[in-house]
């Protein structure tokens, strides 16, 4: 049950949510050019900038809608894809078609970009290109946590001195008021249904738990804990698959043999890859490559780091990760290296730097949620040490984060404060989980399946972070059968995947 404090707490925000927020007006996209074999087009929604106050100070939402493929539709599903901090509306418009049969082509599908990020009161820290790079860039896990950790403290006051006026209002609670107030908007029946994937799923569970009554349908896909996400100062169960599924990526090209992973050809066993790997890791703190003819290219230990942690994400970029491998390993440093090299490993701060980085947007959100502070690093040491612990492949890169929240000069002014115990909502929640996911673990599905009664879990049987990232026509008939007609899987159903790691994908 809600506590009275809760209660009380919903009431006062709910009243300052709009009632009859005006309709969107839906138009061709101005700022969206993406070749697709469905339409879509965009609008905006005008909301409050602080949902408990009576002032006038608004933002603009940007939205984009991506009809349902059977018309008239059911109403609209939303989604939000993750970070904190990753805008929302050129993945779904990239991804249209992979959503819309996950939802049975009935639902006109929603999204806009988050508070903090895109357009949307960008969370920068900086006008300066320069000094955002710098910001963003200055942490390197190659220096130890002292100078980290006084660099974190630098980027929260930088950061609180610039956002004074925002800052308070662009955490998780108030993603969850504009995304009512677009439910609202769009008069569809009032009620939510919601696809979050990743940092979505603390959205996801967040709404459910403030809004439980509004709920037609939820998934939760690749669920972060949301007890480490706002309570602990490092969200260690999040990387607690990290380690498998790095390790994944050296199994399953032996698994697929050197004609598919030609790397594969030069090891016994997987094992003796991996350590390979790390040893190459390792020799980068003190003797970093440089690639070309020009040695344009430096690869060095955070960058090599950074791009392990890249490709746990999806096992669509495992053949090129490991022809990366492989060609370091053997001492190659000419034009062959540098063509796959430089897209990934190139840093031009003065050239096509974006207007908002998604790491200023993710401390923003992450941090303002966040309860954990302290000053001092000898306080925030036996986190960081917990985090290093948990996974060799997250672990150092994951204590920045916790640096930069514990660090952090100001909370979200509406932060849930609410429990996490028995929470029924109007119509069950679907959870949805990867075996194999190095950022969300399968425990994390679980345990959040224990908070909202009556959800149940589909486990996919693959390598990759969210269902979006594996093929499997098992998850996606399940997914659409339950937007469709709200059935939910058996529990302890697992789904099966349709294309292996380094394996071509079948012709069209």
């Amino acid at each position: 049950m809600l506590s009275l404090l809760l209660l009380s707490s919903l009431a006062c925000l709910s009243a300052a949510v709009p009632l009859h927020p005006r309709n969107v007006k839906w138009a061709p996209c101005g700022d969206i050019s993406l070749n697709t074999t469905y339409t879509y087009e965009c609008g905006t929604l005008n909301v409050p900038l602080d949902y408990g106050s009576r002032s006038n100070r608004t933002i603009n939402l940007d939205l984009v809608r991506v009809p349902a493929a059977q018309q008239p539709s059911k109403g609209s599903v939303f989604f939000n894809f993750g970070g904190p901090g990753f805008p929302s509306r050129h993945t779904l418009v990239g991804s249209g078609a992979k959503f819309l049969a996950g939802t049975g082509g009935d639902y006109d599908l929603v999204t806009f970009d988050p508070r903090g990020t895109a357009k949307t009161t960008p969370f920068n820290c900086t006008d300066d290109p320069i000094e955002l790079y710098a910001l963003s860039n200055g942490f390197k896990i190659s220096e130890g946590d002292g100078p980290n950790f006084a660099h974190a403290k630098h980027v929260s006051s930088v950061c609180a001195a610039y956002h004074e006026d925002i800052g308070p209002f662009v955490g998780t609670s108030d993603f969850v008021n504009d995304l009512m107030s677009a439910v609202d908007a769009l008069e569809d029946d009032g009620m939510l249904r919601f696809w979050g994937l990743s940092y979505g799923t603390t959205v996801g569970s967040t709404v459910a738990a403030m809004y439980p009554d509004r709920i037609d349908r939820i998934v939760l896909d690749a669920v972060q804990n949301v007890h480490d996400y706002y309570n602990s100062p490092g969200t260690y169960e999040q990387w607690e698959g990290s380690d498998t599924t790095f390790s994944g990526i050296w199994s399953t090209c032996l698994d697929a043999g050197p004609e598919l992973c030609p790397l594969a050809a030069s090891f016994d066993n997987a094992t003796e890859l991996e350590i390979a790997v790390w040893e190459l890791a390792d020799s980068l703190k003190k003797r970093p490559i440089n690639a070309g003819a020009n040695e344009s290219v430096v690869v060095d230990y955070p960058k090599m780091r950074t791009f392990f942690a890249q490709h746990l994400y999806s096992t669509a970029g495992w053949p090129s990760a490991a022809a990366i491998i492989q060609l370091l390993l053997e001492g190659e440093t000419g034009d062959d290296l540098l063509a796959i090299l430089e897209p990934i490993f190139t840093n031009k701060p003065a050239e096509g730097l974006p207007e908002s980085l998604a790491s200023a947007a993710l401390l923003g959100i992450q941090c303002s949620d966040s309860k954990s502070r302290t000053d001092t690093l000898e306080e925030l040491q036996p986190a960081l040490d917990q985090l290093r612990n948990t996974s060799r492949v997250m672990g150092d890169l994951s204590s920045l984060t916790a640096m930069s929240c514990a660090t952090w000069k100001f909370d979200n002014k509406h932060r849930y404060e609410g429990g996490w115990e028995n929470l029924a909502t109007n119509h069950p929640m679907m959870i949805v989980t990867n075996t194999f996911d190095g950022h969300t673990p399968p425990q994390s599905a679980y345990n959040t399946s224990a908070i909202f009664e009556d959800s149940v879990v589909l486990e996919i049987n693959g390598y990759g972070h969210s269902s979006a990232n594996l093929v499997s026509k098992c998850a996606t008939q399940h997914l659409a059968t339950y937007f469709v007609n709200g059935t939910l899987p058996e529990p302890n159903t697992l789904c099966q995947v349709d294309l292996l790691p380094y394996h071509p994908a079948p012709s069209a």
